[in-house]
């Protein structure tokens, strides 16, 4: 994208994390939720690196990944009986070997239902298709 680049606080400038303006940023891809990925995630997945974003609130109505990530979140948070205007920031985690471990109990999981051999309904977990 051509917008400008996201805003960094002194942290991102050591790498430990990464404050973004969700009005100008953008990003490509898609993450294990099925949002884009924030920009910067697509390195760090391919990397392998831990990263974390701090996601803060906007009057924006663009679809930005970060605004998809923050609302999602407040979302989720707001369903639980929470208030979103206690909301001060979201903080969005990239942790390789959580994300890997996520994905082999999801494939044993599948794998358990196949072979019940449809005798029941299969257990859909949170964040499975």
């Amino acid at each position: 994208g051509g917008g400008p680049a996201p805003r960094r606080d002194a942290a991102s400038a050591l790498g430990a994390e990464e404050v973004i303006d969700l009005e100008a940023a953008n990003g490509t891809g898609l993450g294990a939720s099925g949002k884009p990925l924030l920009p910067g995630e697509l390195e760090a997945r391919q990397q392998r690196r831990r990263s974390s974003w701090t996601l803060r609130a906007s009057r924006s109505t663009e679809e930005t990944p970060e605004e998809q990530h923050y609302r999602l979140a407040e979302s989720a948070f707001c369903r639980g009986g929470g208030v979103a205007a206690q909301i001060a920031s979201i903080d969005y985690h990239f942790h390789p070997a959580l994300e890997a471990a996520l994905a082999e109990h999801k494939t044993h999981s599948r794998a358990e239902d196949a072979a019940q051999d449809g005798a029941q309904a299969p257990v859909r977990r949170h964040g499975e298709e």
